[in-house]
Formats: C-alpha cells, structure tokens, sequence
C-alpha cells in the first residue's frame, strides 16, 4: 500500500527547520513513497520567489518523492499572479495559502484571483485552518461554493479553535478534502466526509510523521478506505501516483 504524507514544509525557516534529506530520511523510515512539500515560514509570507524556487529545485532533485506546491502571498497582487503562473507551468502542482501568517481571510476577495488561476490549471488549493477571523472552516465553505470547480484541501480540519464547526462547513460539498495534522478526531471526519474527501497530512516539521500516521492506523480502517486516505485521494487531486 502507497503512503503519501499531502502537507510538509522543508527549508530553514525562522523558527523550523527541516531539509530535504532529513524528511526522506523519515519518510523511509514510515514507509511513505511521497510527500507534497511546501515553502516554509518566511518563504510563505515574504520571500515568495526564492520559496518557490527552492521546492521546484527538490522536486527535481528527488524525482519521484516530492510533489511540490507553490505559496504565494495574496497581497503580492498581480506580481504574485505572475510568480504563480511561472511555478506552476515549470510543474509544481497546487498552491498552499496560509491566512494567519499571510494577513487575510480565505474568503477575501484578495484570495480570489490566486484560486481563479489555480482552477485554470486544474491545481488543487491547500488553506491552514483553525485561527480566528482568519481561517475558519466556514470561510472556506463560501469559497468552495463560489469556486465548485477547485479542489480545496482545509488544512488542519478547523484545529484547533473550529473543529466543531467542519462538519456543517462542509455539507453537501464534495470539493473541500479534510486534511489530518492535529487531529484527534479522524474518525468523525471519515464518518460525516467519507473517506473519500479525508487526507493524510502530518504537518512536518511542526508535527511528527510517526504520530501523525499512527492516528489513522489506529482507526482500524477498511484496506479500502485506508488507501484512500494515505494516498489515493490526495494522488487523485495532483497527479502524484502515475
């Protein structure tokens, strides 16, 4: 069975740090094939090109165990659109958004020509969730229903301040994927979600891949289901199983 882990973060960030060796390292030791990882910290927020240009460059380098995704500050504006459109043309494969260190709300209009140009792509559009005002599960279920068409991965499931609110955030809606870091109620997500919109995530360096998969192993979850989760959802939305 495939194991791939759909949200790392790699680089020497401000207060993390994780490099490329040292996560395939830990991938090799959990039996994960794959990771999508992300820029980190700083290069979320202010260094966007330099980020962007340095998980292209280990995706190159690691053929075969990295699916990249791009970040990119909203309040870069058409500038940002522009080194958007450069990485993923150059092949990174979905664009990660993070409200609390980027200063905006998902369902800002600030955010809405970055998802527009992810949807032209056919990328999927990972947001952090669980920070008041900011990323909250609600917010992301009126983007989810402007843009039907996205594949949105809500990141953390609203962990830790709006776990309450994810299940009614995404009623009736089969493009938000329930993403797993934090979470200590996998099995409620599975039961109002199914298995086929919940994703494996550990949130490395923040969190620990070990522990992270130990929580969906210990669910006692069908083969069929299983594989949904650790890698046949999050492969179907980028591509990453050929």
């Amino acid at each position: 069975m495939k194991i791939i882990d759909a949200h790392t973060h790699i680089g020497k960030g401000f207060e993390k740090c994780l490099e490329p060796k040292e996560l395939i390292s830990i991938m090799d030791a959990n039996k994960v094939c794959m990771s999508v990882i992300c820029p980190i910290e700083q290069y979320i927020t202010v260094y966007c090109e330099e980020g962007n240009r340095y998980i292209l460059e280990q995706t190159k380098k690691y053929p075969g165990r990295f699916i990249g995704f791009a970040s990119i500050n909203p309040w870069y504006g058409d500038k940002g659109l522009e080194i958007l459109k450069k990485y993923l043309d150059l092949g990174l494969k979905g664009l990660k958004l993070n409200p609390k260190l980027q200063g905006f709300r998902i369902n800002s209009s600030l955010v809405k020509p970055f998802v527009k140009l992810a949807e032209s792509y056919g990328v999927p559009v990972y947001f952090h969730t669980g920070t008041p005002m900011c990323a909250e599960p609600f917010q992301l279920r009126e983007l989810a229903m402007e843009f039907p068409r996205v594949n949105f991965i809500m990141g953390h499931s609203g962990n830790t301040d709006f776990w309450t609110d994810v299940e009614y955030s995404v009623k009736d809606l089969q493009n938000i994927y329930l993403e797993t870091s934090h979470n200590m109620g996998i099995d409620s997500l599975i039961s109002f979600a199914g298995a086929d919109n919940v994703i494996f995530g550990s949130n490395m360096p923040r969190s620990h891949q070990s522990h992270e998969l130990g929580k969906i192993f210990d669910l006692g979850l069908s083969m069929n289901d299983l594989e949904k989760v650790l890698s046949l959802n999050i492969s179907r939305i980028t591509g990453g199983l050929k």
